[in-house]
């Protein structure tokens, strides 16, 4: 249980820090952190949302849409709830 709430802190922790960079005008850094939440638990729509908001801002419509899909595989929820 106690693994579990620190996994949890990291990734809340890691995506203020993908954010931050995002309003600090360095997506490439951004990604980075929310590719490998992503990896670590493909359940993480959050990270699969925010990588497909960072390809959508960088013109990569094609992998911002396959982002969008990953983020609703998980969870059908209208995106950003």
């Amino acid at each position: 249980r106690e693994v579990l709430k620190r996994f949890k802190f990291l990734n809340h922790v890691q995506y203020s820090l993908a954010d931050t960079l995002v309003m600090m005008d360095r997506p490439d850094e951004a990604l980075k952190i929310l590719q490998g939440i992503a990896r670590r638990s493909m359940r993480a729509n959050s990270a699969h949302q925010r990588i497909g908001i960072i390809q959508t801002l960088q013109g990569q419509y094609d992998a911002a849409l396959r982002s969008y899909r990953a983020a609703l595989r998980y969870d059908r929820r209208p995106l950003g709830c």
